[in-house]
């Protein structure tokens, strides 16, 4: 969920989500993860 919120570049989802206790590290099907989402979109 953190990824996919990151690759929307919704950022208040992704504090609501890491707020809750979310794995900021977990991976979408395709490896990506926030970090990755967040260097792409800045």
């Amino acid at each position: 969920p953190v990824a996919d919120a990151a690759q929307r570049g919704d950022v208040e989802e992704v504090r609501t989500l890491l707020r809750g206790g979310a794995d900021v590290n977990a991976a979408q099907g395709d490896g990506m993860t926030a970090l990755h989402w967040a260097s792409l979109n800045g």
